[in-house]
């Protein structure tokens, strides 16, 4: 995706609005917190599943744009320092190269997804250190770690299953 950007500069910009719309209600999710006797269960890192799983058909400058967009939004809906969550965002989707492979198989799709997440909070704990002063809480990032690998499972399905019937369709 890189290399070439999508022919229809309408399309792209579309797939690439998709991408943020979805980003933004999985933000909106991101901001629920279960708290169960002494265990809590955040989605504070369901956003980066929509980064991993970014339309392919999204042009890259395109991308970028709304990538750093969705990470403003949820700077601003968890009231946190404005930044971090951009540019962990637009730094793993530049690592990425563009998101996952579309042709990827689960056990590489879900490893490769395990270190997005531990990079995203690698970065996101020495940022938020930098900027608040004082280290964020770290048991809070690795529960919503195994959180985000519970329900990435069906994301992926769900994504395949989209991209089977598109492809299907076309021929």
């Amino acid at each position: 995706m890189i290399a070439q950007e999508a022919p229809n500069s309408l399309r792209s910009f579309s797939a690439g609005l998709q991408g943020f719309l979805l980003g933004i209600v999985f933000v909106v999710i991101a901001m629920i917190n279960l708290d169960l006797g002494f265990i809590n269960i955040g989605f504070s890192l369901i956003p980066v599943t929509v980064i991993y799983l970014w339309p392919t058909r999204a042009s890259y400058s395109w991308s970028l744009l709304f990538i750093f967009m969705l990470g403003i939004v949820n700077d601003m809906t968890s009231h946190g320092p404005l930044g971090i969550w951009s540019i962990c965002y637009l730094l793993l989707f530049i690592i990425m190269e563009g998101g996952l492979n579309p042709k990827a198989s689960f056990r590489n799709a879900i490893l490769g997804f395990f270190l997005s997440l531990v990079f995203v909070v690698l970065l996101a704990y020495i940022i938020g250190y930098l900027s608040l002063g004082h280290p964020p809480r770290m048991m809070g990032f690795v529960g919503s770690i195994f959180v985000a690998l519970l329900y990435f499972p069906v994301f992926f399905w769900i994504r395949n299953l989209f991209g089977y019937k598109r492809s299907t369709m076309v021929t």
